[in-house]
């Protein structure tokens, strides 16, 4: 079934394959080539995945720009997740459940390509990594920005987290799953978020005088 399936991905996939060879053909994936310092901007380091989720504005407020915050991380899954994946981790090497070693594998590997070229101990500390190996690879090299392999990671630990409450029976489980429902609900929530009017730039202007449809891209 698995073969089945990944045999109709590949074919649903084909146009989308055939137009990233066009991309490649025009030249355009090199646009970014050779930019270090961009792919180091846009790479996440250890301390993002350890920080609460910046959704929430009362948590926001309270923290202010405590480490646990701050700076702005856009890889967290927030702390919640965070500690029952450390939980869910114990009961994985203690229980050993099949298929859960290939998916830690993977969310090691979606980790150490998230953090980029380099894992910078001080300013003039840093070690060579993966994401080193696919930034120059044709079609793989269209990953330009390293922070986006954390979507895998937080995916990951996802999983794990829920292993550890799949474990509760009975009452108990209506009770946890009740609790973490709660917390995630508070600190991923987007309320209040605050809306201010504001003048928009002068060429929003310039293009609504324009006749027929316009793009700005």
């Amino acid at each position: 079934n698995l073969v089945i399936s990944g045999a109709v991905a590949v074919l649903l996939l084909l146009p989308v394959a055939y137009h990233t060879f066009l991309l490649l053909k025009a030249g355009t994936s090199q646009s970014y080539s050779g930019e270090e310092a961009f792919y180091v901007k846009n790479a996440a380091d250890v301390g993002d995945y350890l920080r609460v989720a910046p959704l929430n504005r009362a948590i926001l407020s309270a923290l202010d720009k405590s480490p646990l915050i701050w700076p702005y991380s856009k890889v967290t899954s927030g702390l919640v997740v965070l500690l029952m994946f450390i939980l869910g981790i114990i009961f994985v090497f203690r229980n050993r459940p099949p298929y859960f070693g290939v998916l830690l594998f993977l969310g090691l590997i979606f980790f150490l390509l998230s953090l980029g070229p380099y894992l910078q101990i001080t300013d003039s500390l840093r070690f060579p990594m993966p994401y080193n190996w696919i930034s120059g690879m044709p079609i793989l090299s269209h990953a330009r920005s390293p922070e986006r392999f954390g979507i895998i990671v937080n995916l990951t630990l996802a999983i794990v987290a829920d292993y550890a409450v799949s474990l509760v029976s009975g009452k108990r489980k209506i009770a946890i799953c009740s609790v973490v429902f709660l917390l995630l609900l508070f600190e991923l929530s987007t309320i209040p978020y605050p809306m201010e009017a504001f003048d928009p730039p002068k060429i929003f202007y310039q293009l609504a005088k324009n006749k027929g449809n316009t793009l700005l891209s």
